[in-house]
């Protein structure tokens, strides 16, 4: 099995990362380093592993990040609507009081958009309501990876992450 380029990308920026956290970070607690390297000892392939294993979790983050700012959009949207519907409401003119509906009333009302009808702009425009949208593309820069099978490294990323996490 051969590493492809993106694979190749993908784990020189992570290392690029965690060089860069080396740098910036506080002094390391000597007995979880005396502890790791007692555990690499005896597992000398885990830092593939756990290669595969953050590449994965990290591209499931972004994942959800890009989820929750679509949210964060979509509830924005849904309040300004809202907000908007509920000024157009308190704008329009009195009715005639509770029992006009049974008796009638002098002041003509326009007429009310039905539920489920929506003026445009809405989440329920389109081909409805999706339950399950397309996953959204990561961000940072990097891809998703490919549960490919005859992928070399990221090929059991997929198994390995669910194994560690």
């Amino acid at each position: 099995m051969v590493m492809n380029s993106e694979e190749q990308t993908l784990i020189d920026g992570l290392f690029s990362k965690l060089k860069d956290a080396e740098t910036a970070s506080a002094p390391r607690d000597a007995a979880a380093e005396a502890r790791i390297k007692e555990h690499l000892t005896r597992q000398p392939a885990a830092p593939y592993y756990m290669t595969q294993a953050i590449l994965v979790q990290e591209a499931a983050v972004n994942q959800l990040n890009q989820q929750v700012k679509q949210r964060d959009e979509q509830i924005q949207q849904l309040q300004a609507e809202l907000q908007q519907a509920k000024g157009q409401s308190s704008s329009a003119p009195a009715s005639g009081g509770f029992l006009s509906s049974i008796f009638g009333s002098s002041v003509s009302r326009a007429p009310q958009a039905q539920p489920g009808q929506t003026s445009g702009g809405g989440w329920r425009d389109g081909a409805g309501f999706n339950p399950a949208p397309a996953p959204a593309a990561p961000q940072g820069g990097y891809a998703a990876p490919a549960p490919a099978a005859g992928s070399g490294f990221l090929g059991g990323a997929l198994k390995t992450a669910a194994g560690v996490a």
